[in-house]
């Protein structure tokens, strides 16, 4: 990964406690750099079973979603997998994302992903357009019919 020479960077928190141990999303950490964007889930009490869902929305503030792109990861047979989605206004697409990275890290209690911007799905309506000047951030991560999310989310920042 080519570090960003300049990024946006931000965090939300939330409180330990309000979903089951394993699934408490605690802090969305994000970077949303030129190039790369990152996206970091703090779990209290992180084990090898769930499923974290990280959400990246075109624009910086409300509006209509146009574009979006979802990284779903989870743990299969001991082994950490990434699934990128491109969605549109409501219908989300199984896409390809070269060079997305995820890690799953049971032991430090995160989970956490990684792609270029390029990956960023460009509106239907328009194919040619950049990656977004801005965006909003989310995660939620679920086990079974548990569910957790960072409550004031989503983290609006601007690219670079």
């Amino acid at each position: 990964m080519t570090p960003n020479a300049v990024a946006e960077s931000g965090s939300l928190a939330d409180p330990a406690g309000d979903a089951p141990e394993r699934i408490d999303v605690t802090r969305l950490t994000v970077t949303n750099g030129d190039h790369w964007f990152t996206m970091r889930a703090d779990v209290a009490e992180l084990r090898q079973k769930g499923e974290f869902t990280f959400n990246y929305w075109r624009g910086a503030s409300g509006g209509h979603l146009v574009a979006s792109l979802l990284v779903v990861v989870d743990r299969v047979d001991g082994e950490t997998r990434g699934r990128f989605y491109d969605c549109g206004w409501k219908d989300c697409v199984r896409a390809p994302c070269p060079r997305l990275e995820v890690k799953w890290r049971a032991l430090k209690d995160f989970v956490w992903i990684t792609a270029p911007q390029r990956c960023f799905p460009p509106p239907r309506t328009h194919p040619d357009a950049p990656p977004p000047a801005g965006g909003r951030f989310f995660v939620s991560g679920r086990i079974g019919d548990v569910y957790d999310s960072v409550d004031d989310a989503p983290l609006a920042l601007e690219r670079g």
